[in-house]
């Protein structure tokens, strides 16, 4: 793949040295360290403890400027993950190194970037998971702290007052997989972000997509920092078929994602909820099919992408103190479901967390999954999973 070089030659060239006054760099972003166990549970059963997955993690992200200009940007994670098998004692250790993102930025007169290298595309506002999004490799809900990988790709934005246009390319680790796309968005109506979008490439047929945002809005009592957004899509063929070929969609696509947050001022909690609607989601009977066919396993190969209708919640309280100290006046409390509205099985995650030395934070988080026999997260490979986490920004 030619692009992360173009990057690295991009950023090589960026780095150069310039005018005395636009030659101080900067380098800036965050470094994180976690840790995790996850815990197997018995089909419908109690948790039995075994196998258990430890993982560590070390995740560094690395932004570099001159003066105000981005100049590029480095992100990368070291994983060490461990199963632990404790009917024989053994313990198998899986090492990884995962540049995640890698680009370097070009702009011109604030008017004009060009971004090439591995990059997260931006397409789509959703929290959990973006149905619309054709380009990026998919989040995972059930994964909370999982890096969002970027693809190979040369975009360019044209950025003015009233309309901004952008173009991309988008290389994959095959050239009959090249794909091109384009946005055109504008914000001339204050409070508001509208966008039309569109790509196409030879293996992934054609999407097209709108996006409205509204925020903030001031003027309904009790709440503050509304937000509104909606997401619709069209998509020439369906994307995940790895069911049977009874169940399988067929032909056009659409997907639709609406959402709304707002703040709670008395309480200083922040609400989040998110509704999504997927054509290419499986029925309840088809869902069953599945486990019949395949076995019930098999319903957690696509995490948050099985039903046809999801809903999504969380509740965020920024510090639940108020005296003033440096340590406990930032401990912060958060809650999450994600629901299936086809088969009605859930996934819910709760953290503590506490900010420490300027920005820095420790966060701890429980997360289990629960549902029926045919259910999607019933099926969920780690049913529970503890993780404590360590961010440094500097």
């Amino acid at each position: 793949m030619r692009t992360p070089w173009i990057a690295f030659a991009l950023l090589l060239w960026s780095l150069l040295p310039a005018a005395a006054q636009d030659s101080a760099f900067t380098l800036s972003g965050d470094l994180t360290a976690s840790m995790a166990l996850a815990a197997d549970e018995a089909l419908f059963g109690g948790i039995k403890f075994a196998p258990v997955t430890a993982s560590s993690a070390l995740h560094a992200v690395l932004s570099f400027a001159r003066s105000y200009r981005a100049l590029g940007l480095l992100d990368f994670t070291f994983t060490d993950s461990d199963l632990l098998a404790h009917a024989d004692g053994a313990m198998l250790e899986t090492l990884s190194f995962d540049v995640n993102q890698f680009y370097a930025d070009l702009n011109f007169s604030d008017l004009f970037y060009l971004r090439a290298g591995k990059q997260r595309l931006k397409w789509g506002a959703g929290w959990v998971f973006n149905p619309s999004d054709p380009v990026n490799p998919p989040k995972d809900p059930t994964a909370a702290r999982q890096t969002t990988e970027g693809v190979p790709a040369l975009k360019a934005e044209l950025i003015t007052t009233l309309i901004s246009f952008a173009a991309f390319t988008v290389a994959y680790d095959r050239l009959a997989n090249f794909g091109v796309g384009g946005k055109v968005s504008s914000s001339t109506l204050p409070g508001s972000d509208l966008s039309l979008s569109a790509y196409w490439s030879q293996t992934d047929s054609w999407t097209a997509a709108l996006n409205l945002s509204v925020a903030p809005l001031y003027a309904l009592p009790g709440w503050d920092t509304v937000q509104l957004w909606l997401e619709g899509c069209l998509y020439g063929e369906p994307r995940y078929l790895e069911v049977p070929p009874a169940a399988s969609p067929s032909g056009l696509q659409h997907s639709l994602l609406a959402g709304v947050s707002a703040t709670l001022p008395g309480i200083r909690t922040s609400i989040l909820a998110e509704y999504y609607r997927l054509s290419e989601g499986l029925t309840l009977a088809e869902e069953k099919l599945v486990s019949d066919t395949k076995g019930s396993k098999a319903l957690a190969v696509r995490p948050g992408r099985l039903g046809k209708d999801y809903a999504f919640l969380s509740l965020t309280q920024g510090s639940i103190t108020d005296n003033g100290h440096p340590l406990f006046d930032h401990i912060g409390l958060s809650s999450s479901l994600l629901l299936n509205i086809t088969d009605l099985s859930l996934l819910v995650r709760h953290g503590i967390s506490t900010a420490f030395i300027g920005d820095s934070a420790v966060d701890l988080s429980v997360a289990w999954a629960a549902g029926g026999e045919s259910s999607e997260f019933g099926n969920l490979v780690s049913t529970v999973s503890v993780e404590l986490e360590l961010k440094v920004f500097y």
